[in-house]
């Protein structure tokens, strides 16, 4: 179907050289040779609206057919004798979009088709645009019945795997459904809620979330696409990912991917369409609880996968993404001392925070000695945040007791706990956990109080070496939901960070040996760095030794 030559407000009032690859790209979206007076000069275009426009136009040249045989088909309902060139490249660029992102809004693929297009001409008929692109929009969104949906219309396309129907069935029986926008196939995991509002992807490939299924808060997740330069480990560590509304079309100067293709790419998992505020309330009135979610399973499968995934009390999920061998994280700079790191699940960012101070760090395993990390004769040890229960790291924990006092020791996340447990306190399960990168905690020295980063689902109980039960918190939370110090087999502990929304203990600190940790995200990634300066009482600490 080709366009025919209208009037002079209707026809593409461009004019610029043939041998032009821009001049002749418009010829193939108008279906016309370009003639006439132009109305902007090719120099004066918007550099930023001609890439999209050529990627638009290479598309639209390799399935002409195709998509004309759909505008035509869609126009037939309008009686449409003739349609002036502007309408139907319009339409051409919309089709062309519409098919390669069937979720987006039809008014936003006619805005931008209309964008590029009123580089040229302004005038279009829009009732009839917006109807022609309505009825083929109706023929191609994807439905979770894919024969049905082919039967509805002769130009169904599947957009990858993002038309599968996907389920989440938590181990109570509730059922969320959405569509598959990750890798098919079917996971299980506890399934927790992370409340950050940006940096899903630092999130996803954070080594704290093996074995967790993270249900994003914030609605619009995939917006700015992916980049490696966020990313926290080598690959994703969740077991699946939830989500109100995947965002299709992604749009930021850093971006070197889609999110659903990185998803896809590593194997993970991923629905959206879910009603997360109603899981997420879920998750709060019943705790943290395994699920399975997924395409091609049924509920009743899925409810029978949920019942019988282990727990997370009890797993030892560290060592799963812990380093298999040593290796160096040289300094930024001229180095002013070795920090041997104890990976537990490691982000990246961190090893960045410290070796941007002027630290070597030599990243050891999970399973090494306290002889062994002794030998490299460290300024100082590093525990790392990582997944899973503290208590069966009984290697970590028997490692840490026999360096504290040896070396200046900082604990964060999993860090702490190992701390707890080395120091001889109890650790237990938290009902859903801390997650996300807008938790209050107050430095009891000063009151101050930081916006903090966390991913834990274990805490820290002082109280069990004070010898009694913690009191029960009445009203607002005080520093009396803490004990104000405890005796250990290293000497006095004090506890150092609260955080204000529950009272648990954020951190804490020994007095006769130089060793202290918190139960937050300092660096971050993503979320606020209002705590970034521990780092630097860390060095502080090494500099003064033992």
């Amino acid at each position: 179907m080709k366009g025919q030559p209208g009037s002079e407000e209707t026809a593409p009032p461009f004019f610029g050289s043939r041998d032009d690859p821009r001049h002749q790209a418009l010829e193939v979206l108008y279906g016309m040779d370009m003639s006439g007076r132009p109305a902007t000069e090719l120099g004066e275009l918007l550099a930023d609206k001609l890439p999209k426009a050529r990627r638009i136009v290479r598309g639209v040249a390799a399935d002409t057919d195709r998509i004309d045989a759909i505008i035509e088909r869609a126009a037939q309902d309008w009686k449409a004798t003739r349609m002036p060139p502007i309408d139907l490249a319009i339409l051409r660029m919309a089709v062309y979009e519409l098919r390669r992102h069937s979720r987006t809004t039809v008014a936003v693929i006619i805005s931008e088709a209309v964008r590029i297009a009123g580089e040229f001409s302004t005038a279009h008929s829009s009732r009839f645009v917006n109807g022609v692109l309505g009825t083929v929009a109706g023929w191609i969104r994807p439905v979770h019945d894919a024969p049905a949906a082919q039967a509805a219309g002769p130009f169904w396309v599947r957009r990858r795997r993002r038309s599968t129907a996907g389920l989440l069935v938590t181990a109570d029986g509730e059922v969320f459904r959405g569509w598959s926008v990750g890798s098919s196939g079917t996971t299980v995991g506890e399934v927790v809620f992370n409340t950050a509002m940006s940096g899903y992807q630092e999130v996803f490939t954070d080594p704290s979330y093996a074995g967790q299924i993270v249900v994003m808060t914030a609605p619009h997740i995939g917006n700015y696409g992916v980049t490696d330069l966020d990313s926290q480990a080598g690959r994703p560590a969740a077991a699946g990912v939830v989500m109100r509304s995947y965002s299709h079309r992604y749009s930021s100067w850093r971006a070197e991917g889609d999110l659903s293709d990185f998803l896809s790419d590593h194997g993970m998992v991923a629905v959206s369409g879910i009603d997360t505020r109603r899981l997420t309330r879920h998750i709060r009135e019943r705790g943290a609880m395994p699920a399975a979610m997924g395409d091609g399973a049924s509920a009743a499968e899925l409810a029978d996968m949920a019942a019988s995934a282990p727990k997370m009390v009890g797993q030892d999920l560290a060592s799963g993404v812990s380093t298999a061998g040593s290796y160096t994280v040289g300094a930024h700079g001229s180095s002013r001392g070795k920090v041997v790191a104890i990976d537990l699940g490691i982000k990246r960012d961190i090893l960045d925070q410290m070796a941007g101070r002027g630290l070597d760090v030599e990243v050891v395993p999970s399973g090494v000695s306290a002889a062994q990390i002794l030998e490299y004769r460290p300024d100082g040890v590093f525990l790392s945040n990582g997944p899973g229960d503290p208590e069966p790291l009984e290697t970590v924990i028997t490692t840490l007791r026999g360096i504290l006092g040896k070396t200046p020791v900082f604990g964060i996340c999993l860090g702490q706990q190992v701390m707890g447990l080395a120091l001889g306190a109890a650790t237990y399960k938290m009902p859903f956990g801390h997650h996300g990168g807008n938790h209050p905690v107050r430095r009891l020295e000063d009151g101050r109080v930081e916006i903090t980063s966390q991913n834990h689902g274990f805490s820290v109980d002082l109280w069990s070496l004070a010898g009694r039960p913690a009191p029960s918190r009445k009203g607002l939370v005080t520093s009396e939901l803490l004990p104000p110090e405890v005796e250990s087999e290293f000497g006095m502990v004090v506890p150092t960070h609260q955080n204000l929304n529950d009272g648990t203990l954020e951190g804490l600190e020994c007095r006769e040996v130089p060793a202290f940790s918190v139960q937050y995200h300092p660096e971050a990634a993503p979320g606020p760095r209002d705590a970034v300066g521990l780092f630097d009482d860390f060095v502080r600490l090494m500099d003064r030794g033992v």
